[in-house]
Order: C-alpha cells, then structure tokens, then sequence
C-alpha cells in the first residue's frame, strides 16, 4: 500500500509539471502570434480543448449534457470564462513583458479567495488573508501604477488598466 501512495504523489508531481509546460508553452506560442487576433488564439485554443476532451469523456463514460438545472450556471461559466481566455491572450500579446502579463493571471487564486469570502461568505483565516492581500499587493506592483514609481515607469495605454483588471476578474475561471 505504501507503494501505491507514493505512486499518486509522483503522479501528480508528473502531471503538475507536465500542466506547467503546456502553460508555459501556450503562452510562447500567443505571444509568437502577434498576427492572430486575441479572439481567434481563443477559438483554437478551445478547439483544440476539444479534441483532447472528448475522448477523454467518452473513454470515462461521462455524459456530455448536465441537469436542466445546471445550463443556466454552465452557460454563465462559459462566457465568463472565454471572456477570460480572450482577456489572458489580449494581454499576452499587447503587454509590453510576457511575464508582466503571466504574473497578473496567476495571480487569479487570490481572487477567488477574495470573492469567496465576500460572495460566499467562506472562512478566510489570518494565513489565507495576509496571502491574499499579498498577492494582489505583487499584481499591483507588477502593474507598475504611475503614482507609485512616478513618471519613470511605462506609461500603459488608456485601456491597459480596464484591461489588466478585468483579466483579473475574469481569470479565476
């Protein structure tokens, strides 16, 4: 039995690395095409998706297709999240620093946090706060504002601050 413990932890640790390099790769190829609109980098992101999922939910016997109570809340988690994948590719390609763009994604755990306390009224204890609150601090910070770093720090494009925060509202798909 140790054995196979120790099997499900190498096996996440296989498939947590092997998620990093997808991501990582993902991310280089969007900023390679700078030609291809941000939308269209999400419809064949997603077409791809497909294909990957398909057999995967075939193969498991799963259904396509939900309760009727379901659709309306599928259908919201839809567009919430390919709005999110349009603002990731958005900002990947038109930041001036792919990792800018990376950091400010990621940062996205922080703000389901943030949300589930206040929407969800879940538990947030001191660790998960300070976390938090440091997270979106280092987000901020990689935003480089103006009345922090003043004059000498890129100046973004009137829609760069929209458009930074609505990838991060709309990111923790």
């Amino acid at each position: 039995m140790p054995y196979l413990e120790q099997s499900r932890h190498f096996k996440g640790l296989l498939l947590a690395l092997l998620s990093g390099l997808c991501s990582s790769s993902l991310t280089t190829c969007t900023r390679l095409a700078l030609s291809i609109p941000a939308v269209q980098l999400t419809t064949i992101r997603k077409a791809l998706q497909t294909l990957f999922i398909v057999p995967l939910v075939l193969f498991s016997k799963q259904s396509f297709f939900t309760e009727k109570e379901d659709w309306l809340l599928v259908a919201v988690r839809v567009i919430v999240g390919n709005a999110g994948s349009m603002c990731a590719s958005y900002a990947e390609q038109n930041m001036p620093y792919v990792s800018d763009a990376s950091a400010i994604i990621f940062s996205s755990p922080a703000f389901v946090t943030l949300f589930a306390y206040v929407l969800l009224s879940e538990p947030c204890g001191p660790v998960e706060t300070i976390t938090t609150l440091m997270a979106i601090a280092g987000m901020l910070l990689i935003s480089k504002p103006a009345f922090l770093f003043g004059n000498e720090a890129e100046t973004p494009p009137i829609l760069a601050l929209p458009q930074r925060l609505s990838l991060c509202l709309l990111t923790f798909y």
